[in-house]
């Protein structure tokens, strides 16, 4: 009888950063490729040349964690959709933010956090926030099937359940 022990570790993954970093690396990868080809063949004597390689590479860092800084919020917005944590004041852009402060309120936005349901049942159909909640739902379900590869299924939200 032969008896065989196997041993696996997982460690949990945070999707929203770890798909941020991702989509970070890919857009600025060509950018900081040609930072790095340009230090390299900048004429000896010139400040670009003499940069020390973890001056590089600090730039490099800064310039994906700037990228990668605007990629988290909007995937953090798409969970939080998927997830069914979101106010309908969350899927309206700045511009309509503007417009229903000076509509409805003349000023403080801080004010909209305590507004009746009434309010946002109006915000809602005035403005269409429903069809942005449900193409924030699809984009985290494809952005999440993508990396890591879950096959695509019609029931795709129960994926998005909070633990």
């Amino acid at each position: 009888m032969v008896i065989s022990l196997t041993v696996a570790w997982a460690t949990p993954v945070d999707c929203v950063a770890l798909g941020a970093r991702l989509e970070a690396y890919v857009e600025t990868k060509a950018a900081i490729s040609t930072f790095r080809i340009c230090t390299q063949q900048a004429p000896t004597g010139t400040s670009l040349a003499r940069l020390p390689a973890e001056v590089l590479g600090l730039v490099g860092a800064l310039v994906q964690d700037f990228v990668f800084e605007d990629r988290q919020r909007a995937w953090i917005q798409d969970l939080c959709c998927c997830q069914w944590d979101c106010r309908p004041i969350d899927h309206f852009s700045d511009v309509e933010v503007a417009h229903l402060k000076k509509k409805y309120l003349g000023g403080d936005y801080e004010f909209l956090e305590g507004q009746s349901l009434d309010f946002e049942d109006e915000l809602r159909g005035s403005y269409g926030g429903e069809r942005e909640h449900e193409r924030r739902m699809g984009r985290y379900l494809r952005k999440v099937d993508e990396l890591f590869g879950a096959p695509r299924t019609d029931m795709g939200f129960m994926r998005c359940k909070k633990v």
